[in-house]
């Protein structure tokens, strides 16, 4: 479920419009964890028109160095056990027509798989490369800082709302935009503490409760109404 994102869902598929012409180009999608990072480039692998390809990898948590180099292989149909190999495929099937690479969680990958990835999208300039990194406390790796950069921020206030009620048990650090103060019955929560702990809940002016959902970065959790707005 992708709500909200509405600019940057344009703004990329902008460029996949581009990269369908033969303009190729690389985007690091940056955001905290919860986001909406796999969700945003899901929905841009998704939309893609038939003309382009699409070839998707992902790195793990806790894998293997090169478990990257791996999953790219693969889908490449090229020899996994050479960067070389995934780097002349790439640029074989971009020569034949455009082509767009998209990996998720790239912060989770080892740093020589992250500069093998950098090298690959630079050897094929007709290649279209959108990448997710979360920012889990680190920085985007240097052979990345070239690139064209994207940085998701809290959902606005609409957003926010809209997934509570389609998914009132779901919370994430999109969720959380530290909406403040209520007058005349506008809805409004707050950010009272960074972390609030399980089950903890704070009163809201105006009926709405503010329900602390652990590690929430950015300190709101999922609202729901009492009672009228006083």
């Amino acid at each position: 479920m992708l709500v909200g994102r509405t600019d940057e869902l344009r703004r990329l598929g902008d460029r996949v419009s581009e990269a369908a012409d033969g303009n190729g180009g690389a985007i690091v999608v940056e955001g905290e964890p919860g986001a909406g990072v796999t969700s945003l480039l899901a929905a841009v692998a998704r939309r893609a028109p038939s003309t382009l390809r699409v070839v998707r990898a992902r790195a793990y948590a806790g894998s293997a160095p090169g478990a990257l180099l791996h999953d790219l292989a693969r889908e490449v149909d090229a020899d996994a056990g050479s960067w070389e190999s995934v780097i002349d495929a790439v640029h074989a099937s971009s020569a034949l027509a455009p082509l767009l690479l998209v990996v998720d969680d790239a912060d989770r990958a080892d740093p020589e798989s992250v500069a093998r990835l950098a090298e690959v999208v630079a050897r094929a300039p007709g290649v279209l490369a959108v990448v997710g990194w979360q920012v889990r406390g680190g920085t985007v790796h240097e052979a990345l800082h070239s690139w064209d950069r994207m940085m998701l921020g809290p959902l606005d206030l609409e957003a926010t709302l809209a997934v509570n009620i389609r998914a009132p048990h779901v919370l994430t650090a999109a969720l959380a935009p530290a909406i403040l103060g209520v007058e005349s019955g506008a809805i409004a929560a707050h950010q009272r503490r960074r972390h609030p702990p399980i089950g903890g809940v704070d009163d809201v002016p105006g009926g709405i409760t503010a329900v602390g959902v652990a590690h929430a970065p950015i300190g709101v959790a999922i609202l729901h109404r009492d009672q009228p707005p006083r």
